[in-house]
Parts: C-alpha cells; sequence; structure tokens
C-alpha cells in the first residue's frame, strides 16, 4: 500500500486495518476497478477536490471494500436527481452517464 500522496489532490491512501494483512488478488482486476474509479471521481467530481482512497477488509466477511471519494462536482444536483430506474440501470455491463445526459437525466445503455 502506497504510504505517501501524490500531492494534495491525491493524498495518501488511507487502510484498515494497519497493517493491512497480505491478499491474494487479482492484481490486473484491481488497478482496473480502481483507474476507473479514480477517473469518475475526477471527471464526475469538484475540479479542485481531494481525491481520497480509503481501502478496508472485513475479515469476518473476507470482504475488501474500495473507496475513492471527490467533492461534489457541478452536476452533483442533476446525478441526485435520478430516478431509481435509471439509478439501477448505471451498473449494468456496458451502461455509461454521459456528460450531455444530465441535463435530461438520460441514461444510455449499450446492448
Amino acid at each position: 500500500i502506497q504510504r505517501g500522496g501524490i500531492s494534495d489532490r491525491f493524498p495518501p491512501i488511507s487502510h484498515d486495518p494497519d497493517p493491512f494483512p497480505t491478499l491474494a488478488l487479482d492484481r490486473q482486476l484491481l488497478r482496473y476497478i480502481y483507474r476507473n474509479a479514480l477517473s469518475n471521481a475526477c471527471r464526475f467530481g469538484g475540479a479542485d477536490g481531494a481525491v481520497r482512497t480509503d481501502l478496508s477488509f472485513d475479515a469476518k466477511r473476507n470482504e475488501v471494500r474500495l473507496k475513492v471519494t471527490n467533492e461534489p462536482g457541478p452536476s452533483q444536483e442533476s446525478l441526485m436527481e435520478l430516478s431509481a430506474d435509471q439509478i439501477e440501470s448505471i451498473f449494468r455491463d456496458g451502461a455509461r452517464v454521459l456528460p450531455d445526459a444530465y441535463a435530461g437525466k438520460e441514461i444510455k445503455h449499450k446492448g
């Protein structure tokens, strides 16, 4: 786990427990998920907000949680107004919330 932050915009990764246990994970998949979360935080969050990463492990549930957050961006209010069906469709394979979709709250889904 990286100890030092890259900059004020990307502070150090926080983790729980400390020290974090050694886990056998798919590094390529984890890298893909993390880069996507970072990209979304930068794209949809505040332009000058600190992008924070929190990593946790629940031994009882055998669960790793990766949380990437940023301050709300200019489209936050539009995103908060999405319907339950629209929110559900975001998590379908291949779904995208497109920048032009914020105004009309329309979510486009491939496939």
